[in-house]
């Protein structure tokens, strides 16, 4: 409850000097600048709206993970995701998980600096948002996610360093939400990149065991020839004897 209460607090109050701000250059205009109607129209309608969207952010973030705190809510994510592959075997895994996410685009990968950048379309949640000229929290969101994705060599393994954020300056991040679209991102290429290691895993473990049962069937044709093979000694032997 303390996370949302301070959440509510920071964006209505970062909202409310900006609307001052604008409120006063419109109270400094001559004439038209002593009409208040319009000014406290303009302040109640717009910091209605503000609230109503980070209610709204804050329900969307508990329903997607479960939980609301300073890593759910903040608009930008890091993920640091351990790879038990060599570094360009595990670069491939992350551009392959990343070029699947859906609505991506302008994939840059670079094998030999190990990482790989790409822009991700935000999705209508809910449709085309009404009001959407006027409310405040779209008024400024970029149409686009970034994602960026560093493969440091560690060993005969590769750590990744995930970064998924906003098409925007840090400083939006004060006036503006993502409704939990870059948690969703880098927890899909968490996922992602999960299963194509057990895949990985699950496809040599076939291999072993299709590698162990041809051996066990070569070495059963061996006995066979051999079984074969030995009466016809046998018989040589006492054929030779006989005579």
């Amino acid at each position: 409850m303390f996370k949302r209460l301070f959440f509510l607090l920071r964006i209505t109050i970062a909202w409310g000097l900006a609307v001052m701000l604008v409120v006063g250059l419109y109270s400094s205009l001559p004439l038209i600048g002593q009409l208040e109607f319009p000014a406290v129209l303009f302040t109640f309608f717009t910091m209605g709206l503000v609230i109503a969207g980070a209610v709204s952010h804050l329900h969307r973030v508990r329903l997607v993970a479960g939980r609301v705190d300073n890593e759910t809510l903040d608009n930008r994510q890091k993920r640091i995701i351990e790879i038990p592959l060599e570094a360009g075997e595990a670069f491939d895994v992350v551009e392959a998980a990343v070029r699947e996410l859906p609505g991506v685009g302008d994939v840059r990968a670079a094998r030999d600096s190990l990482q790989v950048r790409a822009k991700i379309a935000r999705p209508h949640l809910y449709g085309e948002p009404p009001l959407r000229r006027w409310n405040p929290l779209l008024w400024f969101a970029p149409d686009h996610n970034l994602l960026q994705a560093t493969v440091t060599p560690a060993g005969d393994s590769g750590r990744v360093t995930l970064i998924c954020e906003p098409e925007s300056p840090a400083w939006s991040d004060w006036f503006l939400v993502d409704d939990g679209t870059n948690f969703e991102n880098a927890e899909a290429i968490a996922r992602a990149i999960t299963r194509r290691i057990g895949d990985r895993r699950r496809r040599e473990q076939a291999s072993a065991a299709q590698t162990a049962t041809e051996k066990e069937l070569t070495e059963a044709r061996l006995h066979l020839l051999h079984a074969q093979v030995e009466p016809h000694f046998l018989y040589n032997t006492l054929a030779s004897a006989q005579l």
